[in-house]
């Protein structure tokens, strides 16, 4: 039997529409992962650099927004490495003398190459 036009027409919107759900799954699933691989990854850095990363729960609206926050937070994250390239060693000397001063200068390098 003939399909009619309307019938055809309905087949291809379920089908676009199933197609869609599967690459809006596959896509928002693969980038919740890499969320959570790269959050776990922040702590792992923020604990190697002795202190935490700053994060916020705020999203970008769009692209433009996402590129802002992705550059406020880069420059944060230098300001917070150069500081603690000269803060950690003062800190962890007054804490712990010489070893403590050791200690803090190893955090404060592995910050400055890691926290931006």
């Amino acid at each position: 039997s003939c399909k009619t036009r309307q019938e055809f027409v309905g087949e291809l919107a379920s089908v676009g529409s199933g197609c869609q759900d599967l690459v809006g799954g596959v896509v928002g699933g693969t980038c919740e992962s890499v969320s959570k691989i790269s959050g776990a990854f922040k702590d792992t850095i923020g604990a190697c650099a002795g202190r935490s990363l700053r994060y916020t729960e705020r999203r970008p609206h769009d692209f433009n927004e996402g590129m802002a926050m992705a550059l406020g937070s880069f420059v944060i994250g230098m300001h917070q490495a150069v500081w603690g390239l000269a803060e950690e060693p003062i800190e962890q000397a007054q804490e712990a003398g010489l070893t403590g001063l050791v200690r803090g200068s190893a955090q404060g390098v592995v910050g400055l190459v890691l926290r931006p």
